[in-house]
């Protein structure tokens, strides 16, 4: 078995076992870095893909608001994705 599938397997057991990751590296004699890495890795592991699109249900929003961390509000058409993707790039 490569060390990849060693470690998922690893974290599946952890995962499983309801210990924290300390009393698990502990009892399993693996350093705690070592594991938090492949731990992250699991995760990020998981969330490649698509994600699916759920279609809106409902009536259709005509104006997008664009609200800047300093308060500022602005109001467009939600068709003019143009002028979106430039307000969006000013900040």
């Amino acid at each position: 078995m490569e060390k990849k599938e060693q470690m998922l397997a690893l974290v599946k057991q952890w995962q499983d076992s309801g210990q924290t990751q300390s009393e698990f590296c502990t009892a399993s004699g693996i350093k705690k870095g070592t594991f938090s890495y492949w731990v992250s890795r699991s995760l990020r592991d998981q969330k490649k893909g698509f994600m699916p699109l759920i279609p809106q249900t409902g009536p259709i929003q005509k104006e997008v608001e664009v609200i800047y961390p300093n308060g500022v509000k602005i109001k467009i058409a939600s068709c003019d994705l143009k002028t979106l993707a430039g307000l969006i790039r000013i900040y």
